[in-house]
């Protein structure tokens, strides 16, 4: 079925409203870090907003590439990528350092000490080699 210029396509408005959705999600993306401190996030968001990131490419790479035939058709799998890439992000982004297990922003209570002599030692003027005199 041919659809002539000038004629109604629900192909194209749906395609329309999947840019315009894709528009918007890479604009919250982008501006994520002004408003994601304000949002109250699970524990372990990291690992769930990776998984979301990975399932939205693992989803919407295939139906750009090929034509798949499981999938029901190119823009609904988008948007649903959208939205899964836009909550990865939001969850990835807004994870806190006290959810990182790797990091910790405690010193151990030697270190200020050792930081101030190793400075004065780096700073102080020493000859590069032996002057001969003792």
């Amino acid at each position: 079925m041919a659809i002539w210029p000038g004629e109604y396509s629900p192909i194209e408005e749906v395609f329309a409203f999947t840019l315009a959705v894709g528009l918007l999600v890479v604009a919250a993306v982008a501006l994520s870090p002004a408003y994601v401190g304000r949002v109250q996030l699970p524990r372990h968001s990291t690992a769930i907003g990776t998984a979301f990131v990975t399932a939205a490419l693992l989803l919407a790479a295939p139906v750009a590439i090929w034509h798949v035939t499981l999938l029901p058709s190119r823009n609904e799998v988008f948007l649903v990528s959208f939205v899964l890439l836009l909550l990865g992000t939001l969850l990835i982004v807004g994870t806190g350092p006290e959810d990182d297990p790797g990091e910790g922003d405690d010193e151990p209570p030697w270190w200020p000490s050792f930081e101030l002599d190793f400075w004065s030692y780096t700073r102080s003027r020493r000859p590069l080699a032996p002057t001969g005199r003792r």
